[in-house]
């Protein structure tokens, strides 16, 4: 997992308006804590992050929403937020 991270934060480096890149950033550094020794707040704060970016550069593509979804459900426990489709200014 971290070699994959690498890859990613590598593309999002490359490319800071790719927004798969910024999507699948969440999921990866969501494995972290389990790998590492970093707090989940902030590997939480990140992923979140890079998950507004994914939406705010692809609205229309479903992969930073799925993101977001993740991160509610799995760090927040906001299960109602994670069964919802319209994020746009959700987190601002």
């Amino acid at each position: 997992m971290t070699e994959a991270l690498d890859y990613i934060e590598r593309s999002i480096h490359l490319d800071p308006t790719f927004a798969p890149a910024w999507a699948l950033f969440p999921c990866a550094i969501g494995a972290k804590p389990q790998i590492t020794c970093c707090s989940e707040e902030r590997i939480g704060l990140k992923a979140r992050i890079a998950g507004e970016k994914a939406i705010a550069l692809a609205q229309n593509d479903d992969k930073g929403y799925c993101a977001m979804a993740k991160i509610n459900w799995l760090h927040d426990f906001d299960f109602a937020a994670a069964r919802n489709p319209d994020f746009s200014g959700h987190w601002s």
